[in-house]
């Protein structure tokens, strides 16, 4: 074998290497992105404060709901939120779309920040809307 061909059967060998080490480090940025969201959301919804109520109405993502006499007293009220982009709608451990949420459903909602002391009160960030239900 000539010297030329042994460079050129080296720098192809070098090229593949290369190629497969660049999908490999896509590929594993990827799915440890993925992992990454999801500790992140875990962390969130962990250290979440939770209000267990019925609905009162529901419209186009907009909650209005009453506190279950399961919370301590200061989960008894009635309360409004929005369920935004960010937030997750589940029952049980599937996620489900909010037109699945109707008027009587018991649910736990998930937040974290303010709480505007109005009548109802005003949740500003909710993470999380599960239906407790068990039939849906």
């Amino acid at each position: 074998m000539k010297v030329a061909d042994k460079k050129g059967a080296k720098r192809a060998v070098l090229i593949v290497i290369v190629v497969l080490l660049v999908i490999g480090a896509f590929v594993g940025g990827f799915f440890a992105g993925k992992s990454g969201q999801r500790v992140e959301t875990q962390f969130v919804e962990r250290y979440a404060e939770v209000v267990y109520a019925e609905i009162l109405s529901v419209d186009d993502g907009y909650f209005h709901v009453r506190g279950l006499d399961v919370n301590d007293i200061n989960g008894r009220g009635e309360y409004t939120f929005s369920a935004k982009e960010n937030t997750r709608l589940v029952w049980h451990v599937t996620d489900i779309p909010l037109s699945d949420f109707d008027v009587g459903d018991r649910i736990a909602f998930y937040y974290n920040g303010l709480v505007l002391d109005s009548n109802p009160a005003q949740v500003q960030n909710v993470v999380k809307i599960k239906l407790l239900d068990d039939v849906k």
